[in-house]
Parts: C-alpha cells; sequence; structure tokens
C-alpha cells in the first residue's frame, strides 16, 4: 500500500516540504545528517543472472526486460490518466458542478478512453490485459472514495491494483489539482511495480514505519515512483543525490534519502532495521529506474 507516512526519520525540513504534511518527529539538528553527493558509484549494465551488485557487495534483483514492461504499463495507464484529468480539468475546478456529478463525468471520460471496462458509473474496474498482455485477471481501478494505492491479492497473486483519486475530484485550484495529477500518477507506477514485487501495510510507531520502509517490496515501489518524480522534476538528467533531496517532500521521500543516510539515526534506529542498507538500495534502484526511463 502507498500512503503518506506520518514518522519522518530526520531532523531537518527540506526546502520544499509543503505545509500539510503530518506532524513529524523533531530532533535537534546535525551537522552528519546530510550528506550531498554521489553516494552510487556507476555501473555496468552487466547482468547476472537478473541480478546485479550495488557498490556495498549487496546482490539486489533487477531484471531489464521485467521492469521494462511494468514501466511500459505504469506509462501507459498514467498517459490516459492525464489526458483524462486534462480534459476534464475545468469541470473538475467548477464549484458550481457537484461531487457527484464530477466523479460520474470523471469515470465516463475514463471509460471513453479506455473501453474495455465493467461499466460500473463510479469506479469502474479497467483490464490490465488491454494495456499489457500478460497481466490477465488484473483490475485497475480509479478509488473516488480515498486517496491511496493498494493492491489487493489471492493467495499471493494480485487481482486488483487500486489507485485513490479523491483530491483530484475536490481540487478547489490550480496548484491543487496539479499537485493531486501528479501524485495520482507518482501511485500508479508504485502499485504496478508491486504486482511483480509484493510490498506490506505500515505499522504503527517508528518500528512500524522502519519495517515498512526496508521491506524489499517497499524499497522497489518508493524507487519507482522516486525515479518517476525525478524525471519529471529534472526531464533528462542523470541521477545525484543532491537533486533528490532538493525535491524530497513526504516523509517516505525525507526518510530514505535523508533520515536513513544519518549515521546517528542508523545507530539510534538500528534494532528496527538497517537503514544504511535501505539507503544505500533505493539510491540505486532509483537510479537504475531512471536510467531506464531515459532509454525509453
Amino acid at each position: 500500500m502507498n500512503k503518506e507516512s506520518q514518522i519522518q526519520i530526520s531532523e531537518t525540513e527540506p526546502a520544499k516540504t509543503k505545509k500539510d504534511l503530518p506532524s513529524t518527529l523533531s530532533l535537534e539538528k546535525t551537522d552528519e545528517e546530510i550528506i550531498f553527493g554521489e553516494l552510487v558509484k556507476p555501473t555496468t549494465e552487466k547482468e547476472q543472472k537478473n541480478r546485479e551488485t550495488n557498490e556495498e557487495g549487496e546482490e539486489m534483483e533487477f531484471n531489464q526486460e521485467t521492469e521494462q514492461k511494468l514501466l511500459e504499463t505504469a506509462r501507459e495507464i498514467g498517459r490516459r490518466f492525464e489526458i483524462v484529468a486534462r480534459g476534464q480539468e475545468k469541470e473538475l475546478l467548477d464549484p458550481q458542478i457537484s461531487y457527484v456529478v464530477r466523479v460520474r463525468s470523471f469515470a465516463a471520460a475514463l471509460k471513453k478512453i479506455w473501453p474495455e471496462n465493467d461499466g460500473n458509473p463510479r469506479a469502474p474496474s479497467f483490464e490490465l490485459s488491454s494495456v499489457n498482455r500478460e497481466l490477465a485477471d488484473i483490475q485497475f481501478v480509479f478509488n473516488p472514495n480515498s486517496d491511496e494505492g493498494e493492491t489487493a491479492d489471492i493467495d499471493g497473486v494480485v487481482k486488483e491494483v487500486k489507485i485513490g483519486v479523491k483530491n483530484l475530484l475536490t481540487a478547489k485550484t490550480l496548484e491543487q489539482f496539479e499537485t493531486a495529477l501528479e501524485t495520482a500518477l507518482i501511485k500508479i507506477h508504485h502499485e504496478i511495480e508491486h504486482i511483480k514485487y509484493p510490498g506490506i501495510d505500515e505499522g504503527e510507531g517508528i518500528e512500524g514505519t522502519i519495517n515498512y520502509l526496508t521491506n524489499p517490496g517497499e524499497i522497489r515501489a518508493h524507487a519507482v515512483q522516486f525515479a518517476f518524480k525525478y524525471q519529471r522534476r529534472f526531464p533528462n538528467k542523470s541521477f545525484t543525490l543532491e537533486r533528490m533531496q532538493s525535491i524530497c517532500e513526504s516523509n517516505k521521500e525525507i526518510n530514505y534519502f535523508i533520515g536513513f543516510n544519518n549515521p546517528i539515526k542508523q545507530e539510534q534506529y538500528g534494532s528496527f532495521g538497517d537503514l544504511a542498507k535501505a539507503h544505500r538500495q533505493v539510491v540505486w534502484l532509483t537510479k537504475k529506474f531512471l536510467d531506464l526511463m531515459h532509454t525509453n
């Protein structure tokens, strides 16, 4: 599931932190907290049985063919969704149009551009096989009553992907509309990755947050969403940690790229999970996904 974490394992406010973020952990600032610059050395494209090794010697799976297909799937869903959102922008921002009418109109526009659906007038289910033939028997749903992303499985096999679009349908300003649209596109990339690499739900407290963020499936899904956001903010630019840190806004971004890179935090919360390893892996994977986006 992809929802905003309630806990920030960091000590500084990044330059672009949103004012409406949930309350976070705030401790005294230390000089060691942010280490700018490249942490990941350039890697070759050589794959050994679909596994590669980062600079710390940790094996990490990166099947380029699989990731390419997942990326293409997310990109096509996002393309259709953004076309509909842009086309509905004027109506969505019209205060005279009721929420119910907005939902039905948005659903109708989605069904027009994606005819393989169940016909539901509010939250239609779309067939992912029409976008990627390898994803048969999986339904994709835009949920108007939520802003969270999630996957539903049966015996470990994903059968449904849901993306919440409530904030988009209730946006009152153009800024809110643009933020909600980008958030939905980010969630699409996150949840599509979970089709092949399942994650977990976030637990309670700091331990629950660290357990969630250090889960291998969550590291992968977050890395692809970070790469997508990075590409939007820095088109065709190579990855640097400094650039990534400059656009950290959510608690998850701050935790992965700043808090988990802090030696004090690594020692303080080491009993809950390997923060340094999670930081290295998310940086490495974000770069790999970004490189893949640049080549297609």
